[in-house]
């Protein structure tokens, strides 16, 4: 089954263009390989993400955001 997610967190640190650069590249990667597709904005040290997929790998892929330390204050929207 198809679902949608929506959440939005607060960035634990400043991030640098490495570390934004990282991070595009371990999502796109990862997220094509478990088929999930979506959205990353960062503005003012908050993520907003969609992500959409099958809903178990969106699932889990949320599940391993919210352990992820980059990542605080996390919110399904």
């Amino acid at each position: 089954m198809l679902i949608q997610l929506t959440y939005a967190s607060r960035a634990a640190r400043v991030l640098g263009p490495m570390d934004i650069k990282d991070i595009l590249g371990a999502s796109r990667r990862n997220n094509a390989a478990a088929g999930i597709t979506g959205a990353l904005c960062l503005n003012n040290g908050i993520f907003l993400q969609q992500l959409e997929g099958d809903r178990l790998a969106v699932n889990a892929l949320y599940h391993r955001l919210l352990a992820d330390p980059r990542h605080r204050d996390t919110a399904v929207l």
